[in-house]
């Protein structure tokens, strides 16, 4: 259960951190990702 509530925390902190720095999202930069794995 702990492990859980982890994972939850740290994907609200990635979460806030980007809606706080208003980031958009690049489609480009989201495909050259998807490539490299």
């Amino acid at each position: 259960m702990k492990a859980v509530i982890a994972y939850a925390h740290k994907i609200l902190r990635i979460i806030y951190k980007l809606l706080s720095a208003k980031h958009t999202y690049q489609k480009e930069k989201g495909l050259g990702l998807r490539k490299q794995f």
